[in-house]
């Protein structure tokens, strides 16, 4: 399989969620999550990878990251079978 285009990242990222998880003001990682084609993605940092992100980085900076670790790391699922309850981890 190869990995995510630009164009698929970009769609990838802008249609998610980040959530940023801050407890007691401690930073403990942002994580994305979306879908792309009916299928699920997520990425969490930095429990997974490090993408820098602190807890001043601007929605801006976690969506280039995002996009960026999507583009290069990130293998193209396909496209989900339609009626099919499917879990992708």
């Amino acid at each position: 399989m190869s990995h995510l285009t630009t164009e698929q990242a970009t769609d990838l990222v802008d249609g998610g969620n980040c959530l940023l998880r801050l407890t007691d003001e401690v930073y403990q990682f942002h994580k994305f999550s979306g879908l792309l084609d009916g299928d699920y993605y997520e990425c969490t940092t930095p429990i997974e990878v490090d993408l820098e992100l602190t807890p001043e980085s601007t929605e801006e900076e976690c969506k280039d990251a995002f996009k960026h670790w999507f583009e290069h790391h990130q293998d193209y699922k396909g496209v989900a079978a339609v009626n099919e309850d499917s879990n992708v981890w």
